[in-house]
């Protein structure tokens, strides 16, 4: 998907080091004057979560009103509804296989073509489905109730998730 703001794509690779692979993306974000995010699938919930947590870092650094020093990481606070770096973890790389909604910020075929070195597209599974332990996991990491998912019905995980990225403005 092309937005304005970022260019996001479906990819997965592989990390042995974590920091060495950090290191990489940084070295291809500087080298392109982008910024470089990736969140990992398994944490987000679908396209409009991963939209919703930019949109919303980068509103923060427009009005002077950011947490982090780094967009990437406004990113991850907002992807993750907390203030708390601590509690991003889940939504950011890992060692081994990672499947990862992969931004670009701004757009940069440079950037991409760089990227494609180090990430493989994954264009042919359907990443917003939300299965049974998908759904468990979600309500987990932003502290879903049944009885709230009863009341607005579980197809609405995703508009609770991504309110709840939107609380982190009232909570600032």
């Amino acid at each position: 998907m092309n937005t304005d703001i970022c260019l996001i794509q479906q990819v997965w690779f592989e990390v042995t080091d974590v920091s060495h692979f950090l290191k990489e993306l940084r070295d291809i974000a500087t080298r392109n004057d982008v910024s470089i995010i990736c969140l990992d699938r398994n944490a987000m919930a679908g396209q409009k979560h991963v939209t919703s947590a930019i949109n919303h870092a980068f509103r923060s650094y427009q009005e002077g009103i950011n947490v982090a020093r780094s967009l990437e990481i406004e990113v991850l606070l907002y992807a993750a509804g907390t203030r708390q770096t601590s509690l991003t973890k889940p939504f950011g790389i890992h060692p081994g296989k990672n499947e990862a909604y992969l931004c670009i910020c701004p757009p940069n075929k440079n950037a991409s073509l760089e990227l494609s070195s180090l990430v493989n597209e994954k264009n042919t599974e359907d990443w917003e489905a939300i299965s049974e332990e998908k759904m468990r996991v979600l309500q987990d990491l932003f502290a879903i109730t049944k009885e709230e998912l009863e009341v607005v019905g579980y197809a609405r995980i995703q508009d609770l998730v991504c309110e709840r990225v939107a609380l982190l403005d009232v909570q600032k």
